[in-house]
């Protein structure tokens, strides 16, 4: 692994979550519930459920959202950081983007 392999930061679905038990991740979803300053429940681009573990204080305000976190081993995510991507974000064009990630590995640097 190079010095700037380091720094990247795999765009994973539900589904790819088990590979990733110990690592970062970004993972976009859709806000379906949220116990403020504990946990938030995603919808995921590619169907199913994640639960977020949020740092104390974390506002979760809007209806989709990006977090940067680690993958536990029970495939919730430990959030590092949560950046806001509105109210109007297509799921469906962003599972594609998922889909595609892995056919070219050298463009999205996984």
């Amino acid at each position: 692994m190079s010095d700037s392999d380091s720094f990247v930061i795999a765009r994973v679905g539900r589904s790819q979550l088990s590979k990733y038990v110990d690592r970062n991740v970004r993972f976009v979803g859709q806000v379906i519930r949220t116990n403020p300053g504990h946990t938030a429940v995603l919808a995921a681009p590619d169907g199913g459920e994640v639960i977020i573990i949020l740092q104390s204080g974390t506002p979760v305000d809007s209806k989709f959202i990006e977090v940067i976190g680690t993958v536990q081993p029970d495939q919730s995510i430990r959030e590092l950081s949560i950046t806001s991507f509105g109210d109007d974000f297509d799921m469906d064009n962003f599972n594609s983007l998922l889909q595609i990630i892995p056919k070219f590995p050298n463009l999205f640097h996984v």
